[in-house]
């Protein structure tokens, strides 16, 4: 949330219509950054590090409308797509990202999970050890990387 390169959006409530405590229904956190894809080359991405909501304001579509600005100004600036991760005990949050289009990130090292699409994968996961730095023991992965297309990467290939 610190870092110099954090980029911020904030939505508040309608002037006269937020709760005494806070005007902010939420903010999402991003960073513009270069992910590597699946064939180990440079990808320009809209990472989504944090999305908060307020109490008051969820199930209100303030997620939503913050999540579409991610996407429009990662869009805008020729972001081939965001990129974010989520806890796999957030069965919420994993359903909220499904509904608006997001699926497993082909770099995600949990290739499926029952509540989301798994994007195409371009190869197999790497069985050595030599490419997947992950022992057996190292298995028990408790997150997803989730990933949505943005349309400018579509349209300038």
């Amino acid at each position: 949330m610190f870092h110099h390169d954090a980029r911020f959006l904030i939505a508040s409530h309608l002037e006269n219509q937020h709760p005494p405590d806070s005007p902010v229904a939420g903010f999402a956190t991003f960073r513009f950054e270069v992910e590597p894809d699946m064939e180990d080359e440079d990808e320009p991405v809209a990472y989504l590090y944090e999305l908060h909501v307020s109490p008051q304001s969820k199930q209100k579509g303030v997620g939503s409308l913050l999540l579409r600005g991610v996407e429009a100004i990662g869009s805008h600036w020729s972001m081939k797509k965001v990129m974010l991760t989520v806890l796999t005990v957030n069965v919420n949050a994993i359903k909220f990202y499904a509904r608006l289009d997001y699926t497993i990130d082909p770099t995600s090292w949990i290739a499926s999970h029952p509540l989301i699409t798994t994007a195409p994968r371009s190869e197999a996961p790497a069985e050595d050890d030599e490419q997947d730095p992950l022992g057996p023991e190292d298995r028990d992965i408790d997150y997803l990387i989730l990933s949505k297309i943005l349309p400018s990467s579509t349209n300038s290939a």
